[in-house]
């Protein structure tokens, strides 16, 4: 285990040109001068560090840098660079390495005026490190009122001065688009950058979203809501320009608001696009049919001009369906709330089959078991709906299916839920859907399970059979106990 250094966190003070360390006063942390690490170390570091720096290899310590950079996100950044320094106190062969995590990927969280002048000031004495910064946070507190978000539209402007590079992620968090003037905006619109990740932004007009969409290769809304307005005509049109750069598109939010900005000019335009991703909250399922139907016919419609564009849906863990290109079909369902999804399903089916004929089904259930084997009169009812809904006419262009069986919150070897009796998962699939395998063929003859068992042929059922099985034991074991007396 690192421990961190006595006393205040050490993060970076972007006031200062040779960027040394100082007591926390900012979360942005370009790199330290190796002369201000804080000495003396404490007397028990001072032995670890005689102790441990000859232990191991280098390449092993850093290694652990290598982890702990991975184990940080952008917003706890702060505490990644006092990591590192407690890190230099263990061993000082690692301070090279820990300039060079710091160095390579600069991410920024700026959450006041303050901190965003100190920033400014440190790139204006060090340009060289604009190449390196690759994330800029705005993180907005909520509850400070739209009065506080003033410096937002300042922070906006000065940064797109500056020569980030083509690998720069930009984050919104809680940012009011209503306060951001086109000023502001408008050194932004001839950027390219790789992500714009939007977070519970308020607006109140599709145009104040305008400069954030067409920049960036892959564009993500968490939290997406309209708030009180219900209405699609209070939002106006969205237009893309002719030429833009999105190719990733991911929507989580309200289902609603998402059937809304799907039905833009700018997302109907969107044919360069190759994933479109829709995450919603778990909640009603009927009352939100209407919406994810909507949704999915735009997506299929952009789909069919594309030919290069994978639609995925996903509900909070609850159901996620995926379409490729290739005319496969991918279903992941919850055991648990399988009854309450299957007239989703269903509208979902009819919704494709008119459009887009789908060849393969690949399907896989997260089940809740207590004992080591799937028992196939376990939940009936579910699976006879299950069946009756995938053997619907809207799936009769489905001529190979691919069935998994998995065990919810566990990593097991798949062939443990085959029943003794069944050498096969697709037996056991024929039986569980009889209806819809009855005319279709399996992907693979031979399944994972079927590659994975190592047991032997099913035992017998019979008490006649166990007899005969004990007394075959107990002769072999007469005959080694003779052979050995002899």
């Amino acid at each position: 285990m690192i421990h961190p250094l006595e006393g205040n966190p050490q993060t970076l003070d972007t006031s200062d040109a040779n960027l040394s360390l100082s007591p926390s006063r900012l979360t942005s942390s370009p790199l330290p001068h190796k002369a201000a690490l804080p000495l003396p170390f404490h007397p028990r570091r001072q032995d670890v560090s005689r102790t441990l720096r000859y232990c191991f290899p280098i390449e092993v310590w850093e290694r652990i840098l290598d982890l702990i950079e991975d184990c940080y996100s952008l917003k706890e950044f702060r505490s990644f660079s006092a990591t590192l320094a407690a890190c230099c106190s263990v061993c000082k062969a690692l301070f090279p390495r820990s300039r060079y995590l710091l160095h390579q990927n600069i991410k920024i969280v700026l959450a006041s005026a303050k901190q965003l002048e100190r920033f400014v000031r440190s790139l204006k004495a060090l340009p060289s490190l604009c190449e390196q910064v690759k994330d800029i946070a705005i993180d907005v507190d909520q509850s400070s009122g739209r009065n506080h978000q003033s410096w937002v539209p300042c922070a906006l402007l000065q940064l797109s001065t500056f020569k980030f590079g083509a690998w720069l992620c930009l984050w919104l968090d809680g940012v009011d688009m209503q306060m951001l003037n086109p000023l502001a905006l408008r050194g932004w619109t001839s950027r390219r950058l790789k992500q714009v990740y939007l977070d519970n932004v308020h607006f109140s007009r599709f145009s104040q979203l305008q400069p954030f969409l067409s920049i960036a290769e892959e564009v993500q809304f968490a939290r997406l809501s309209l708030g009180d307005f219900v209405t699609p005509y209070h939002f106006g049109t969205l237009i893309a320009p002719p030429h833009h750069a999105l190719c990733n598109l991911t929507l989580e939010g309200d289902r609603l608001a998402a059937a809304m900005l799907t039905n833009t000019s700018w997302f109907k335009s969107s044919i360069q696009l190759v994933k479109f991703t829709v995450n919603g909250y778990a909640g009603n399922v009927e009352k939100n049919i209407p919406h994810v139907v909507a949704i999915v016919r735009r997506a299929l419609e952009l789909y069919n001009r594309s030919r290069l564009l994978t639609v995925q849906l996903a509900g909070s863990l609850r159901w996620d369906i995926r379409l490729d290109p290739n005319g496969t079909l991918d279903v992941e369902l919850w055991q648990k709330d399988l009854e309450d999804l299957i007239p989703c399903l269903m509208a979902i089916f009819r919704t494709i089959s008119p459009t887009r004929a789908m060849h393969t089904l690949r399907l896989e259930l997260q089940v809740y078991l207590n004992s080591e084997e799937l028992q196939l009169n376990w939940l009936r009812r579910q699976w006879e709906a299950l069946d009756d809904a995938l053997a619907s006419p809207a799936n009769d262009s489905i001529q190979r299916y691919e069935f998994k069986v998995s065990r919810a919150y566990m990593v097991r070897d798949p062939s443990e839920l085959v029943p003794r009796r069944y050498p096969c998962m697709n037996d056991v699939i024929q039986v569980l859907l009889p209806k819809f395998t009855s005319n279709r063929a399996p992907v693979d003859l031979r399944c994972t399970s079927c590659i994975l068992h190592k047991r032997g042929p099913p035992a017998a059922e019979s008490k006649d059979s166990r007899r005969t099985a004990r007394k075959a034991v107990a002769a072999r074991a007469k005959v080694a106990a003779k052979t050995m007396m002899n």
